[in-house]
């Protein structure tokens, strides 16, 4: 789609859902040559995304500039990753649209674009970590936001729950559309074999004769897992709500909340 002064890169994307290992899995493909994936398209753009505006000096207004710039700067060994939520996708192809190009799809924007998806299959973790990270900004372990612990909130937790459940029904439903090899990557799996996952990673963006041997993989040791016995307590907790759902006494203490909650969804009072 972009005419670039030099050869178009290998593209690929990673498709994620919030707290889902998707920071992890993108600093594992840089270490292994496998471009610089990052959340690139965070908008509005030249604000939200400001940051990468100004590493490769592009002027805030400038989004094709910026466009073709980002797989030239950013790629690796011709290799370009970006990281991408289902609104980052819907918005990117919006302003694409804006330019004059008929794109319905990433690979319109990016030539012959492979996605890797990466998703956790215990959504009840991953909204706790959510929840977290929203609370305190602490969205990976170099982050040191963090001051207090934060009070539990049955309805707060709910409503990231709600938003996962809904990215990875788009992002499946989307994905299960596609006429061409997705690669998905389960969290848990590859938190269990992270030079495996690498290796598949690598063989499906880059179609080599023979796969990278594992002993040549890097593991980097930047980020750390998040998750401690805090964590635990508050989806134990949670799970305790969720199956209680009807159950009068139990939500005593918070019938109001619950009634608000009920109000807004029920009875349409956003309106």
């Amino acid at each position: 789609m972009l005419s670039l002064p030099v050869a178009q890169p290998t593209c690929y994307t990673v498709a994620f859902t919030l707290r889902s290992g998707s920071n992890l899995l993108c600093d594992y493909l840089k270490e292994n040559g496998l471009g610089q994936p990052n959340e690139y398209f965070q908008y509005p753009y030249g604000v939200a995304n400001k940051p990468w505006y100004d590493d490769m000096q592009i002027p805030l207004d400038n989004f094709p500039l910026f466009m073709q710039t980002l797989l030239i700067q950013k790629a690796q060994n011709s290799v370009f990753g970006t990281k991408l939520t289902w609104d980052h996708k819907n918005v990117l192809i919006a302003e694409v649209q804006k330019l004059g190009f008929s794109v319905a799809s990433l690979s319109d924007i990016f030539p012959e674009n492979k996605i890797v998806y990466v998703y956790r299959r215990d959504k009840i973790s991953q909204v706790i970590s959510l929840w977290r990270a929203a609370q305190t900004n602490n969205w990976t372990s170099l982050d040191q936001n963090e001051t207090i612990l934060p009070e539990y909130d049955f309805f707060k937790i709910l409503s990231h729950f709600q938003t996962i459940l809904t990215e990875d029904y788009l992002w499946t439903a989307y994905l299960d559309g596609c006429a061409f090899p997705i690669i998905r990557i389960a969290y848990e799996d590859f938190i269990a074999q992270p030079r495996e996952t690498i290796r598949d990673i690598h063989q499906y963006i880059l179609q080599l004769d023979s796969p990278l041997p594992l002993a040549d993989i890097k593991i980097p040791d930047r980020l750390r897992m998040q998750r401690d016995s805090f964590s635990g307590e508050i989806k134990q907790r949670f799970l305790d709500d969720l199956s209680h759902i009807g159950v009068e006494d139990h939500w005593e203490t918070r019938a109001l909340q619950l009634k608000q909650w009920s109000n807004f969804f029920g009875q349409s009072q956003w309106k």
